[in-house]
């Protein structure tokens, strides 16, 4: 569509036929390939720029997108951030924005969950159980889970056969004590 462009004074600048981002994407090809950066700087019309770009249609792994100031940016986030990008920086009025499968694959490994490694202990117990609220007995499997979603908060799991079942728990106890119940205890040590 053409549209006319006017100075700070209101007098006309220039005309220009514009087009939705996405249209002119397409137009070259872009569709399905892999866009490294995408930078978007257009006085004050960010907003429209975006809301003419259908992300979800192309690969683009880093846009930068200068932002006015006052509430645009909030609008700005809003078109972004929905579709899978993170914020990663600010640059003076420069966003940066990365879509997260990017970062997540450039994370160290040290940033990776690992399961923890387990060390069993026979004749033994944890005392407290890891949620006040849940004294729940489980399968060994379930409650390594359990614990190992509960962090720091669960130190280990206890089991015990009940009519000849194993039944295991999520223990937040940090020193283990004899049982005399043949009790079976699971402490739980990060990994690397």
């Amino acid at each position: 569509a053409d549209r006319v462009f006017r100075g700070r004074d209101g007098s006309f600048a220039f005309s220009a036929d514009c087009l939705p981002l996405s249209d002119i994407l397409e137009q070259h090809g872009l569709r399905g390939q892999r866009i490294d950066v995408l930078s978007i700087d257009v006085e004050h019309g960010e907003l429209g720029v975006l809301r003419g770009l259908r992300l979800q249609d192309f690969d683009i792994q880093v846009l930068i997108i200068e932002v006015t100031h006052g509430a645009r940016w909030l609008e700005v986030e809003t078109e972004v951030l929905q579709h899978g990008y993170a914020k990663v920086g600010v640059l003076g009025r420069d966003v940066v924005y990365a879509k997260l499968e990017l970062l997540l694959q450039r994370l160290p490994q040290k940033f990776e969950r690992r399961s923890p490694e387990w060390k069993q202990t026979s004749n033994s117990f944890l005392p407290g159980y890891a949620e006040e609220s849940d004294a729940s007995e489980t399968s060994l499997p379930e409650a390594k889970a359990q614990c190992e979603q509960l962090g720091a908060q669960c130190s280990g799991v206890t089991c015990s056969t009940v009519e000849a079942k194993e039944v295991c728990s999520a223990r937040s106890g940090q020193q283990l004590y004899h049982s005399p119940h043949a009790e079976v205890s699971h402490t739980k040590r990060d990994s690397g």
